[in-house]
């Protein structure tokens, strides 16, 4: 008797494609000629959902203690925010990632202070502002200026996205993971995802 297991994708009659994993066993007879076959098969969504959210929590945890020991061992805070962001980016999950600050100067501006991975050029065009004005509703003001993490959910649809949707586009800029880096001091940290 011989067992393979294999995971596949199944199509469904109604075109939906589902994973299941099929366990196909051979049995043989006493000349080890195959007399019969048995097929079983599941349904592994559910499992491949977890598996998923596991990475999801692992890479987060990976995170967390890559930017503790950051910073316990870093000393000066430029080389710190640009190792999170490489931290952040390194993995593959994130395209990029950056850290702007908070500016108490009368434009209420936010300028980038690191960044790491591909933005082609995207820091420059978004100009976000803290202040209440169309540049400033964004989530990076809306974060500033409330004091929580906020994260656009439908970037084309969302009317506060106006201003960086003609620069976010053709980028395929996603809204990232939730996060609580937003805290560190009056500061935004943006990570945008491979993932979709």
């Amino acid at each position: 008797m011989k067992v393979q297991i294999e995971e596949v994708d199944q199509v469904c009659r109604d075109g939906s494609i589902v994973p299941i994993e099929a366990v196909t066993t051979l049995v043989a007879d006493a000349g080890r000629r195959v007399t019969a076959i048995i097929g079983i098969s599941r349904d592994i969504t559910e499992r491949k959902q977890a598996e998923l959210e596991l990475g999801q929590w692992n890479r987060a945890l990976q995170f967390i203690s890559s930017a503790d020991s950051l910073l316990v061992h870093t000393i000066d805070e430029q080389t710190l925010t640009d190792q999170i962001c490489a931290v952040i980016t390194r993995a593959g999950v994130y395209r990029m990632a950056w850290i702007r600050y908070a500016m108490h100067d009368e434009a209420k501006s936010v300028p980038p202070v690191s960044s790491c991975g591909f933005e082609d050029g995207f820091l420059e065009t978004i100009n976000p502002t803290w202040a209440d004005t169309d540049r400033g509703r964004g989530p990076i003001g809306t974060a500033i200026r409330m004091g929580w993490y906020c994260c656009p959910r439908n970037i084309p649809g969302d009317i506060a996205f106006d201003p960086w949707r003609e620069a976010a586009t053709p980028r395929d800029i996603s809204p990232p993971s939730p996060s609580r880096w937003n805290q560190m001091a009056p500061s935004s940290v943006r990570s945008i995802s491979t993932a979709q």
